[in-house]
């Protein structure tokens, strides 16, 4: 984990922000955001930094097990998830047997008012 400076008064789910090779990036708790409680502090958590729509921001996420490239006929159509009320979740992948939640970056990435 690269060190985080806090911001005063940024959205709770704003864990700060980082340097990344220069530029400050806007850090993310996922478990913050999408309400789920932590876990046991690891040193396996790290950042992952995305792009969404122009926006650079890292994630604090517990592990990164492996990077995956996902094709287009490995996601599940949306109405799969129709009973799954999340505004986070996009589409759900299938690969090599697992299935795995692919997140909604632009909402996870808005602030909601």
């Amino acid at each position: 984990m690269q060190s985080i400076t806090v911001v005063p008064r940024a959205p709770q789910y704003i864990e700060g922000v980082t340097n990344l090779r220069g530029t400050v990036v806007p850090v993310v708790s996922l478990h913050t955001r999408l309400n789920i409680p932590s876990t046991e502090e690891s040193n396996n958590k790290r950042i992952i930094i995305i792009n969404s729509h122009g926006i650079t921001a890292g994630l604090i996420v517990d592990e990164v097990n492996s990077v995956s490239y996902v094709l287009g006929k490995d996601i599940e159509a949306s109405q799969t998830l129709d009973s799954i009320h999340s505004s986070f979740i996009r589409s759900i992948a299938k690969i090599e047997g697992k299935l795995i939640i692919l997140l909604d970056l632009e909402n996870v990435l808005k602030e909601r008012q």
